[in-house]
C-alpha cells in the first residue's frame, strides 16, 4: 500500500493505492508492469466495518453487565458494608475511650483493603462499559479467569454454584484484548 497525490478530487489530493509490480520479459529485455489501484473505498468499508464491530461488542458487554447487575451490586456491597462496619466500630471505640492505637490501626487497614476491593470492581466495570478500539496485548490467561470470576462471584454464590479452579501454572501469555476476552469468559460462565 502507498499513498498517491493526484486524484479525482483535484491535484495534490492524497488517497490510498496498492501498487503491484510484475516483471515481464519482452525479447531480451526485462520490463516491469506497474498496476496502480485506488483502494479508498475498500479502506473506508474496512474502517466502517471495524466501527460497527466495536459498537456491537460494546452493546453486548452492556447487555451482559445488565444481566449481572445483581452480582455486581453484591460485589460492591460487601466491601462497602465492611467499610461501614469498621468505621462504626472505630467510632464506638473512640466514643467509649477504649480505642487502642493498635486496634485502630487494624481497623483502618481493614477499611483500606475493603476500599481497594470496591475500587477494583469499579475499575473493571469501567473497562467493560468503556467504548474503545481493540487493544491487543500479551495477557495472563489465569489472571483473566480470576478477573472474570470476581465480577460474577456474588451471582454464583446466590445460585449456589461452587467454583473449583484448576488452572495451569506458567502458561505462555495470550495476545488479545483484555475486555473482549473477559467478555467471552463472562458469557461462558453465565451460560
Amino acid at each position: 500500500s502507498a499513498v498517491a497525490t493526484a486524484g479525482t478530487d483535484g491535484p495534490g489530493t492524497e488517497f490510498p493505492v496498492e501498487i503491484l509490480l510484475t516483471p515481464i520479459r519482452v525479447g531480451d529485455e526485462l520490463l516491469t508492469l506497474a498496476s496502480v489501484t485506488d483502494v479508498s473505498e475498500r479502506k473506508r468499508l474496512e474502517h466502517e466495518s471495524s466501527v460497527h464491530r466495536d459498537e456491537l461488542a460494546h452493546l453486548s458487554r452492556v447487555a451482559l453487565l445488565s444481566e449481572l447487575s445483581g452480582s455486581l451490586a453484591h460485589e460492591l456491597n460487601q466491601p462497602l458494608t465492611a467499610i461501614l462496619s469498621n468505621a462504626q466500630a472505630a467510632q464506638h471505640f473512640l466514643a467509649n475511650k477504649a480505642a487502642e492505637p493498635g486496634m485502630l490501626a487494624e481497623i483502618l487497614q481493614d477499611i483500606v483493603v475493603a476500599e481497594q476491593r470496591a475500587g477494583d470492581v469499579i475499575q473493571r466495570l469501567r473497562a467493560m462499559f468503556k467504548r474503545g478500539e481493540t487493544r491487543f496485548e500479551p495477557l495472563n490467561a489465569n489472571t483473566l479467569v480470576h478477573e472474570a470470576l470476581s465480577l460474577v462471584q456474588g451471582d454464583l454464590a446466590t445460585r449456589g454454584v461452587e467454583v473449583v479452579l484448576r488452572l495451569a501454572h506458567q502458561l505462555p501469555a495470550v495476545r488479545g484484548d483484555r475486555v473482549q476476552l473477559q467478555q467471552v469468559l463472562l458469557n461462558l460462565i453465565v451460560n
